[in-house]
């Protein structure tokens, strides 16, 4: 400390320490050790520097009658060897500096003891046979004090030994004990002991006898201590119900009964009171008082107060409950968010008792303008922000003590750029004009970039156009395209990009026109009424092709005398004329897909039915979508397979002709119904089973099968037949794949055995004529050009078996046919 005027200056220096108050404890403070071990005291000091500390049993300073059995392993450890009678009791560590003293205590009890013999065996010699009787009589050794705590119960077990022992009694005051109320007395068999249901100092303190009987009258008998310890009764106490942050407060807490001394700490909610709280204590001999400034929030919780002696720990706890006014934990603030996305503001505030926490919504910053709004977990929660979710909010964390905090912030939502729509379709029709639009919606300044096939879109074109609209909601771009071309097709993309993100919004263009022509059409297969066709899928002129039309028509051979216009097409040497009646058009909606293995690419197939067979066909086809039919491919040649003619020859007819012979003529078949190529014709001639002289034999049967070549052929002869048999004939066509049906059967009426005479004469013989035979004869003239016509027949019979004259016939020629004579008498 300096003063000093204007004659001079007085320096004072004050050397300040600050000390804490000494505290001593000895553990343990309750400790049992049996006759002859050994036993160990700490001294614990908690305080400022020490400069003395000494030992005291039974109030007398230690080391004083120099035993060897003590000894100091340091200052604050006391050792003691070999346990015995004299070392029971109370020992003291008293500590003490220039300020201020401590003591701790400790008590020392002596367990068991080692048994002492009171009579021994004498040492015999005897016979054998002898009778010998050795004995142990009853004996009770001596404990140490039994230690029992007050208002508990107690078994007093008797230390006895002997054999054998017939009864154990317990005395006191010179009266013997019995079972009663207060007390239970064991039988020999359960060991005696003595049970004390609940334990009163001023009634049960103090010398117990226990005498053990044998059989024989002997007694053994020891008087054993009960010591009674109480334990602290602390008088309950309590904080007041109203504390608050800055005020004070203080616990006392009184042993009203218990043993002495009583050693008294404190903890809060289980732990050791911090230091920080600066919570002081003040003791005495049997209260402590607890002494709280300045309280804060941090002051809460459960105090409890721990009273120890000898007997045992009790301990009682008071809670405090200190009113703090809310204080933030977590103070909401302004908020910028983009729309759409999820808005989370926590708001938690602390105190006691805990607040509450309001969220209001407001029109304005002034709090009349404000409503409450439901939150979540103390927190605002918006799960998807809209434009109408910004504004003013307000948290309150409010417990009704002091004045409830209050903070008003504002949510901005900004609208990042978007579409409503991230696709759409637009199709054109070539060369006209087409208008591309995209709306951006969003907070401005918005930025609109167009792409056409991640190409930027050059606007130095004239044939491109771009303008820009501000709107309400946000910026309206259109893109214009004039004579739109096949290539103008495809992906066009409008980005919009604003300070909040980035947008895309899809634009496919179709430039629609008339699909190309089916490209390499090609011939997959043909039979002879049907034909397989297959080509590349042509472009469909962005519309998809709905269908496919094939014409064919008939090939026609040769030159056409009509003047050649545009719908007439064909290979060399082959006029088509497409908009003749022979012309089929055939529409297919319907087509197979099918994957060329050479090139990967797409193609179509279908057949065409209903077709002539052998026949060459001129075919052509093209592809039709909703803007318009495609060109005709190139004409495509192609020629059905032939198959089995469909139609017998007509008209067949049979006569005889020479001997054994029959004549055949026919009509040659439609030409549609040759299918092909006629190569010739096969005619049956099978012997009639109604034949009066059949005979079934195979190998008797007349079955013959003749092959006429050349379709123009209508005459045939079958020789070697038998005579005067009925014959069945048919006759078909074929060509190279297969024979047509048969024609309807035809019967002749017999084969007639005849002979032809020639004679120049007017008359002549017949001979070697056959016998019981009737004969027709006729006559004819022939010439060098030909025969004439023949007469009208004669009719006669040959005899049987007698000569014959044949009259006088007179003839220029004789033919003679045999037939079947119309009696029964026929012999062949």
């Amino acid at each position: 400390c300096k003063a000093f005027n204007q004659f001079g200056e007085q320096k004072l220096e004050i050397h300040l320490t600050i000390s804490t108050e000494l505290v001593a404890h000895i553990h343990p403070q309750i400790q049992i050790i049996n006759s002859g071990n050994s036993a160990l005291l700490n001294c614990s000091i908690y305080g400022s520097e020490v400069n003395k500390i000494e030992w005291f049993h039974n109030g007398q300073e230690l080391f004083a009658n120099g035993r060897t059995e003590r000894s100091l392993l340091s200052a604050s450890t006391l050792k003691i060897d070999r346990v015995s009678k004299k070392d029971q009791g109370i020992y003291q560590c008293i500590v003490s500096n220039a300020r201020s003293s401590a003591q701790g205590s400790s008590e020392l009890k002596l367990g068991e003891s080692p048994p002492e013999i009171s009579y021994g065996f004498v040492e015999q010699n005897v016979r054998t046979s002898a009778y010998i009787s050795l004995k142990c009589p009853p004996y009770v050794r001596a404990i140490g004090p039994i230690t029992a705590v007050a208002g508990e119960p107690i078994e007093m077990h008797c230390p006895f030994s002997g054999h054998p022992i017939q009864s154990v009694r317990w005395i006191r005051g010179g009266n013997e004990l019995v079972s009663g109320p207060r007390y239970s007395v064991a039988d020999v068999k359960h060991g005696g002991y003595l049970k004390i249901y609940t334990v009163d100092p001023a009634q049960d303190r103090g010398p117990y006898t226990c005498i053990v009987t044998g059989p024989n009258g002997d007694e053994g008998r020891r008087e054993l201590q009960l010591v009674v310890h109480s334990p602290p009764v602390i008088e309950p106490f309590a904080f007041p119900k109203i504390m608050k942050v800055g005020g004070r407060a203080q616990l006392t807490c009184s042993v009203s009964a218990g043993d002495m001394p009583i050693y008294f700490s404190w903890k809060k909610d289980g732990a050791p009171i911090a230091q920080d709280l600066h919570v002081s204590e003040k003791k005495e001999e049997f209260f402590s008082l607890l002494v709280l400034k300045d309280i804060t929030a941090r002051h809460s919780g459960r105090y409890s107060c721990f009273a120890t002696n000898t007997a045992a720990q009790t301990n009682y706890t008071a809670e405090l409950l200190v009113q703090v006014p809310p204080s933030w934990t977590q103070e909401p603030h302004d908020i910028a968010v983009v729309l759409g996305h999820p808005i989370v503001l926590p708001c938690e505030a602390d105190g006691f008792p805990q607040p509450k926490i309001t969220w209001f919504r407001g029109k304005g910053k002034l709090s009349t303008d404000f409503h409450s709004i439901l939150s979540k977990n103390n927190s605002l929660s918006i799960n998807y922000a809209t434009s109408p979710d910004a504004g003013y909010y307000m948290c309150e964390a409010a417990n009704g003590i002091g004045n409830s905090l209050k903070k008003i912030i504002h949510i901005d939502v900004n609208e990042a750029v978007h579409f409503d729509a991230p696709v759409k379709n637009v199709s054109a029709r070539r060369n006209d004009a087409v208008m591309l639009e995209c709306l951006a919606l969003g907070d401005e300044p918005i930025n609109i970039i167009w792409t056409h096939k991640n190409q930027r879109i050059d606007f130095n074109n004239y044939r491109y156009n771009i303008i820009e609209m501000k709107e309400s909601v946000g910026v309206r771009s259109q893109l214009s395209i004039s004579l739109t071309e096949r290539y103008d097709s495809g992906k066009y993309v409008c980005t919009a990009e604003n300070l909040y993100g980035t947008s895309e919004h899809v634009i496919y263009l179709a430039v629609q026109e008339r699909p190309d022509a089916p490209s390499d059409l090609e011939v997959m297969e043909v039979s002879s009424r049907q034909i397989r066709l297959s080509w590349k899928r042509p472009y469909d002129g962005m519309s998809p092709v709905l269908s496919y039309l094939i014409q064919y028509q008939p090939v026609r051979l040769g030159k056409d005398p009509v003047v050649q216009d545009t719908h007439r097409s064909g290979p060399d040497g082959m006029i088509a004329v497409w908009d003749s009646p022979l012309t089929v058009n055939v529409t297919f909606s319907k087509v197979n897909m099918i994957k060329s293995s050479i090139d990967g690419g797409v193609r179509d197939e279908t057949s065409i039915g209903g077709l002539l067979p052998a026949t060459q066909y001129l075919l052509r086809m093209l592809a039709i979508n909703e803007i318009e039919c495609s060109s005709f491919t190139s004409p495509l040649v192609v020629r059905t397979q032939e198959e089995a003619p469909s139609e017998a020859p007509g008209s067949l007819k049979v006569k005889t002709g020479a001997m054994g012979e029959l004549v055949l003529t026919w009509q040659i078949p439609s030409r549609a119904t040759w299918n092909g190529e006629l190569l010739g014709y096969t005619v049956s001639c099978v012997e009639e089973r109604t034949n009066i002289n059949f005979i079934a034999n195979p190998s008797n049967i007349s079955n013959t099968t003749l092959t006429v070549h050349g379709w123009a052929t209508t005459k045939t002869s079958i020789a070697n037949l038998k005579k005067f048999t009925r014959y069945a004939l048919r006759i078909r066509t074929y060509n190279s794949i297969a024979p047509g049906p048969w024609s309807t059967v035809v019967y002749d009426e017999f084969v007639y055995p005849f002979e032809i005479k020639r004679t120049s004469n007017l008359e002549t013989y017949l001979h070697a004529l056959m016998k019981a035979t009737n004969y027709s004869i006729q006559v004819l003239s022939f010439t060098l050009s030909g025969d004439g016509v023949a007469s009208v027949p004669v009719y006669c019979a040959t005899e049987e078996d007698g000569k014959w004259s044949t009259g006088d016939v007179r003839i220029c020629l004789m033919i003679c046919i045999a037939r079947f004579p119309a009696a029964s008498n026929f012999v062949r």
